[in-house]
């Protein structure tokens, strides 16, 4: 892998992975200025942690930290350079961490509780998505469906977190809707969880099954 740098016409410097740069080499801040215009909306207003799936640079992480001064930001990344590169930088109180080859291949469950993942994935999160470096890497997008339990995989990378989560799902069901997603889209939805449910009727069964799916899939 060839990696270095290149300076864009603003004078910073980008990173450049096998001849593709990270941000734009014409104004890379300003790139950063429209991602964070995009996923404003997306940020919390109460004290949760914001996970940025897709390093690159790391601008629109620089963009995003003056946004939001006082929020915990954890940014993944699969590229050791970009790691590196961004903990170079010295943005206040970002957390980047790297998913390594090994990791991915062992799966959701290995990348959910290693370290830096596992501190905060029990607690409610944001995710946000950096799209442009997403595109170029289809690890991320894995990554992400794993964070949000999108897939039979995830799911049980999740219950295995979650054992009151798993207490009220019944097993048969839940291998039933497993088998038919890996089979088709191998999405689940928040009916997909509710099908997996022993429903009885009560209505604090009934706020709690949709509590702990709404943390789920947060």
């Amino acid at each position: 892998m060839n990696v270095k740098t290149a300076t864009a016409k603003t004078g910073d410097f980008v990173l450049v992975i096998d001849g593709k740069a990270t941000a734009s080499l014409v104004d890379p801040q300003q790139e950063a200025r429209s991602w964070l215009d995009s996923v404003k909306s997306l940020l919390p207003k109460t004290a949760e942690t914001i996970v940025v799936v897709g390093i690159g640079s790391g601008f629109h992480l620089k963009a995003l930290r003056e946004a939001v001064p006082n929020l915990p930001i954890v940014a993944l990344d699969t590229c050791r350079y970009s790691v590196e590169f961004v903990s170079s930088l010295g943005i206040r109180d970002l957390k980047p961490v790297w998913i390594s080859k090994d990791e991915m291949e062992h799966g959701a469950s290995a990348v959910l509780t290693k370290a830096g993942i596992a501190e905060w994935i029990l607690e409610p999160f944001t995710l946000v998505r950096h799209r442009a470096t997403m595109a170029r890497n289809r690890d991320l997008m894995r990554i992400e469906g794993w964070l949000l339990g999108r897939s039979a995989e995830a799911l049980r990378a999740q219950l295995a977190l979650r054992p009151s989560l798993a207490a009220i799902l019944n097993p048969t069901k839940l291998r039933d809707v497993a088998e038919m997603k890996l089979k088709t889209v191998d999405v689940f939805s928040i009916r997909d969880f509710v099908a997996c449910c022993d429903i009885k009727g009560e209505p604090s069964v009934e706020r709690r099954i949709l509590r702990v799916l709404e943390e789920l899939v947060r």
